[in-house]
């Protein structure tokens, strides 16, 4: 399986709630890079394997996703960067938001052993408000 499969049954596997099958993909070791501030409950660092399963734990009781579309992947050596959108509504508050992303997902062992996602936490913050 290419880098780039493994992201698409990543995300296939978020779309689906799977979200055991995503963290059986991450090394003991990670990084794993959710950006933001205080307004958004699941960004931060996390490093292993039990903390991404907490990240997933924390992004479904806050959000609620209608839309996460992933729209190009660009492949080099162990690194694939996807581009794409989601948008949904913040439970504690109901207020939408919808942003555009990208992802840099690197692998080593055949496992994820960094993750960073690049969006606008601004307009995401804001539905926490």
């Amino acid at each position: 399986m290419s880098h780039t499969e493994a992201v698409k049954a990543i995300y296939a596997a978020f779309g689906e709630g799977r979200i055991g099958d995503i963290v059986s993909q991450i090394a003991d070791e990670t990084t794993f890079i959710q950006p933001g501030g205080p307004d958004i409950p699941w960004s931060g660092t996390y490093r292993n394997p039990a903390e991404v399963n907490d990240f997933f734990g924390k992004l479904g009781a806050a959000v609620a996703v209608s839309e996460f579309t992933p729209e190009q992947y660009l492949e080099s050596g162990d690194t694939v960067v996807a581009i794409g959108r989601w948008a949904g509504h913040a439970k504690p508050t109901g207020k939408p938001y919808a942003s555009t992303w990208a992802m840099t997902w690197k692998f080593a062992g055949g496992k994820v052993s960094f993750y960073e996602a690049y969006e606008d936490t601004d307009v995401i913050a804001a539905a926490f408000r």
